[in-house]
């Protein structure tokens, strides 16, 4: 009888704590298929106004979208603003130094596939 008691109340304390996590999840995406992260990833001195953070597209761990944004701005110097799932691979939006928005493509092993230069 004990161990009933115990493993009822440790399966009530288990699902109480997936629904707090379940709710700080949910927080935290914005309802849009995407979520914002507050890094900067770049390297540029000074950050264009507005460019302090990482919008990441729903589905993309927040791990993974910093390697990917790290990678496309070791290519294209410049401050990372979004990351995308695309194709197969990603897409990483970089402002480049001269303030031109630069698309940089990557695969699955954070490897640059391609740039286009969209201003």
């Amino acid at each position: 009888m004990k161990t009933k008691i115990l493993l009822i109340l440790a399966t009530l304390v288990a699902l109480a704590g997936a629904g707090v996590g379940g709710a700080a999840i949910a927080g935290a995406f914005d309802g849009d298929d995407e979520r914002t992260l507050s890094v900067s990833v770049g390297n540029t001195a000074q950050p264009a106004s507005g460019d302090t953070q990482l919008t990441v597209e729903d589905g993309i761990a927040r791990d993974r979208a910093i390697a990917l944004a790290r990678a496309a701005t070791g290519r294209v110097p410049g401050r990372a603003l979004t990351v995308e799932a695309e194709d197969g691979g990603y897409e990483v939006d970089v402002r480049d130094r001269d303030g031109r928005i630069v698309e940089v493509l990557l695969d699955g092993r954070s490897r640059v596939t391609g740039i286009d230069e969209t201003d």
